[in-house]
């Protein structure tokens, strides 16, 4: 939440997104998350379905 904050993002969009966006990875095991590259398919997949509309 902190780099959206300093990125400028609006608060009031901040704790959505990051809500769905841990939603959206919530399936996966703790050592599927440890080991998710930021550039993944499922990363990449995450951030496209939260993306403020």
């Amino acid at each position: 939440m902190s780099s959206a904050a300093k990125s400028g993002a609006p608060a009031d969009q901040i704790e959505p997104y990051c809500s769905c966006f841990v939603g959206q990875l919530g399936a996966l095991s703790t050592q599927e998350k440890m080991a998710l590259d930021p550039s993944s398919p499922k990363i990449a997949a995450a951030v496209e379905a939260c993306r403020p509309k």
